[in-house]
């Protein structure tokens, strides 16, 4: 008798989770560079996932680890292991309509200048027609620090920086979304939004908020245009600061037998000149491939062209030119500037790559790129910075 309780019980609570739908896989990427700045770095990284669907897509539980291995030849502790949480998410929709995600999750501002990354939090989705509003509320500080690449203050900063500090600074975030799709004949989309972190760090504490928009615009058929604007509050103990960001361009896709496609976009973050204070998003939002500059202080204009050669294989170019918007933001990780330079011009970069996708779930990207300073920039040294990458990405 005992025995058949005991199955019985087991049975009531595995039967549950036999109701769901499971799938799981495993994906890998092995990525290295060797660069005139940092020499040679490697980085493994081993995403283990598993997710459960409800036959009726009302219930979705998705679960996933990071786990990566780093060298870099120029850092004292050459070699890291690094454990990571990866997605742990649960997507409910009790209603038609009605989205609701808890767990650890993607989140990326609308116009892509703010914040972006994987966040702890509640966040809600509810669309009727065209029109979808959203609402979230997240936690940084369980995340890996330098994965959720917040450097907003100096104390931010050294913590990216130290290898021995493991957890993100402690921010909460909350978030407002408002989009409508498919107006103008179905050729316009607009989003606006609304994004506050508050610094729940001891002492000088830096709280900011955001207001948000982009509006796409596919004039005609192939041809796609965005433009996007960020103004940001930043409030310290004995002052407040005003910074704005700005982002627009167009890709249009060529009538080719494979669909090549040739794309321009600038990028610009106020510095502390014309009424304004430097641009400070939440999370690190760089400008280049082989320079990359914060978006706070600088701006960057970038033309690329993608040649789909066959069905598996693509060529990509890019030709970028970067100036700072101010003569005090903009710092240098390599060298100094001159002190004494009013130049606002930086240099151009080029970069071109490579991308082999054989099968759907194994690719090969591998890149070089140049960055030269500007001559009559505000460069003590003019040495051209390179850098040479690949990375293989397999998915099982």
């Amino acid at each position: 008798m005992k025995k058949r309780l005991l199955v019985l019980s087991i049975l009531l609570c595995v039967s549950p989770l036999c109701l769901f739908a499971v799938n799981f896989g495993f994906v890998t990427e092995q990525g290295g560079d060797y660069s005139s700045a940092e020499d040679l770095n490697y980085a493994g990284t081993y995403l283990p996932w598993v997710s459960w669907t409800h036959p009726g897509k009302r219930l979705e539980i998705y679960v996933s680890g990071r786990f990566s291995i780093e060298y870099k030849e120029r850092r004292e502790s050459q070699w890291l292991f690094i454990p990571e949480a990866g997605r742990l998410e649960a997507v409910w929709r009790p209603i038609n309509n009605l989205t609701v995600e808890i767990g650890r999750q993607g989140y990326h501002d609308g116009a892509g200048l703010v914040a972006q990354g994987l966040f702890d939090g509640l966040s809600l989705s509810y669309r009727f027609g065209k029109h979808r509003l959203g609402a979230g509320a997240y936690y940084t500080g369980l995340l890996f620090s330098r994965a959720a690449g917040i450097t907003m203050t100096p104390p931010d900063l050294a913590e990216y920086n130290d290898t021995d500090h493991y957890f993100a600074p402690k921010r909460v975030l909350g978030s407002l979304q408002y989009e409508i799709a498919g107006f103008l004949s179905g050729r316009a989309s607009l989003h606006a939004g609304a994004l506050a972190q508050f610094d729940l760090r001891d002492g000088d504490a830096l709280h900011s908020q955001y207001g948000i928009l982009k509006f796409n615009l596919a004039p005609v058929p192939r041809l796609n245009l965005e433009l996007a604007g960020v103004a940001g509050l930043s409030g310290l103990p004995d002052e407040t600061l005003f910074g704005a960001a700005a982002s627009g361009g167009f890709v249009w896709t060529t009538p080719s037998k494979y669909g090549d496609r040739l794309g321009f976009f600038i990028r610009w973050g106020s510095g502390s000149e014309g009424g304004l204070d430097a641009f400070s998003p939440i999370t690190s939002q760089g400008h280049g491939r082989v320079f990359s500059p914060d978006l706070g202080g600088a701006a960057s204009a970038r033309l690329s062209y993608e040649l789909r050669i066959t069905r598996t294989f693509f060529f990509n170019m890019e030709a970028a030119y970067f100036i700072r918007t101010d003569t005090e933001t903009f710092k240098d990780k390599e060298m100094e500037l001159d002190p004494d330079s009013a130049s606002l011009h930086l240099g151009p970069e080029f970069f071109a790559s490579v991308r082999f996708m054989p099968l759907s779930d194994l690719s090969f990207n591998a890149g070089a790129g140049v960055f030269l300073p500007c001559s009559w920039g505000p460069w003590d040294n003019r040495d051209p910075r390179w850098k040479v990458q690949a990375a293989l990405v397999l998915s099982l």
